[in-house]
């Protein structure tokens, strides 16, 4: 069994949060339209949905109504770090569970389940490519060195336009830097905890002033790959139409009867989603 873990914070106020872009749909109505994706097209493997939430912060009576309705457990959580409060994927994967799972599937709310996705379980661990690599080595080398990730820079990668060039070229996707986007991760369940230990340092990468907006934005996605690489060497990315940016590649060009799992990220982005699945937002 996959276990499913998806944080969601309300951010009723539409505060700028860091590492996230407000959307005219609200949080809670993301996790609903994903939650009844899933339960409406994944139907060839066993999973449990869970949603995660900070427990300092309430969903308000009507979104709560709604959450009550679907079938899932519900866990309050301690955010990663007390300065991201909205910020919860490590408890996701690291708080016990009420049903043991193989493995467990950390979603951003920003998604949409279409086919059933082909997993590689033996794996210890899928992820898929970011769009480019946005850095100079210097952030890079800075965040390697910093949390003592283990990362040769000085291979010759391709860092540019890695996930389009996976998308076309899927089997030599050895060639391109492993920088990968965070909608969406499957981890081992005995590999979880030990993820959490080498990537929840980094999370002060957020709130450290001294950096650029940019590079606190973006820097926990590269501190999350570098700490999957440094996890284990058993990975693979997901198969192409898994964790599909939609904002990236277009999606008639690539066809919608090929995508398992969407991910509108990025700004204006749930307008095109909306536009090309109006079915998965009444």
């Amino acid at each position: 069994m996959i276990n499913i873990v998806i944080f969601c914070n309300p951010n009723y106020s539409q505060k700028n949060i860091i590492n996230t872009v407000n959307k005219s749909i609200d949080i809670v109505s993301q996790f609903i339209f994903l939650y009844k994706s899933i339960k409406t097209n994944w139907n060839d493997f066993e999973y449990r949905i869970s949603l995660f939430h900070n427990k300092d912060i309430m969903f308000n009576k009507i979104d709560m109504e709604k959450l009550n309705k679907c079938d899932i457990d519900i866990y309050t959580c301690k955010p990663d770090n007390p300065k991201l409060p909205y910020y919860c994927r490590c408890a996701c994967l690291d708080t016990k569970l009420k049903f043991k799972g193989t493995h467990r599937l950390v979603l951003d709310c920003d998604m949409i389940a279409l086919n059933n996705p082909k997993f590689d379980l033996e794996c210890d661990w899928q992820a898929m490519y970011a769009g480019s690599v946005a850095f100079n080595t210097n952030f890079l080398d800075y965040i390697i060195k910093k949390y003592n990730y283990k990362f040769n820079q000085n291979n010759n990668f391709i860092k540019k336009d890695l996930y389009v060039k996976y998308l076309r070229n899927p089997n030599h996707y050895q060639k391109l830097y492993p920088y990968f986007n965070g909608g969406a991760i499957l981890i081992k369940e005995e590999l979880c905890h030990t993820f959490c230990e080498l990537w929840k340092p980094s999370i002060e990468l957020s709130y450290d002033m001294s950096l650029p907006y940019i590079n606190r934005h973006l820097g926990l996605q590269y501190s999350m790959s570098y700490a999957l690489l440094n996890l284990s060497r058993n990975w693979k990315p997901f198969t192409p139409g898994i964790n599909y940016l939609l904002k990236v590649y277009d999606v008639n060009k690539f066809g919608k009867q090929n995508i398992s799992l969407l991910h509108y990220c990025g700004v204006g982005a749930e307008k095109l989603v909306q536009k090309e699945f109006p079915e998965y937002f009444k």
